[in-house]
């Protein structure tokens, strides 16, 4: 593997680093990243939480616009409590705003768990 490198990148959460994503540069037109978030709206409650697991492939041209195409797929993990227009025991919404964008027949569902993004930039 020609000009190859791992980066990691780190944040400090209560003065603990947390490994969150690693990428893998293992050619120069390509590399491979692995991510991992994990939300925690209520420590009291364990229902109130979700995570997702994200892998990606970056595909680098290194022409003078310096295009890159992204594919991911992000695998998600709910907490019994994490649905579409979700309210707290106390009866408001979860998120400012969700009860009126994400009302219909989808209200009180499990959001989608498997994603899939194709994304592509050019730089000029």
């Amino acid at each position: 593997m020609t000009g190859t490198g791992i980066v990691g990148g780190t944040v400090l959460r209560d003065g603990t680093p947390v490994l969150r994503d690693v990428t893998l540069q293992a050619e120069s037109w390509i590399a491979f990243m692995l991510r991992f978030d994990a939300v925690n709206y209520d420590r009291d409650n364990s229902g109130f939480v979700f995570a997702a697991v994200t892998p990606r492939v970056i595909v680098s041209s290194h022409f003078l616009s310096s295009e890159r195409i992204y594919l991911q797929y992000s695998r998600y993990f709910y907490g019994d409590k994490m649905v579409l227009a979700g309210l707290w025991p106390w009866n408001q919404p979860l998120v400012a705003g969700s009860d009126v964008l994400q009302q219909g027949p989808y209200a009180g569902k499990k959001p989608d768990e498997n994603i899939v993004k194709l994304q592509a930039d050019i730089a000029f």
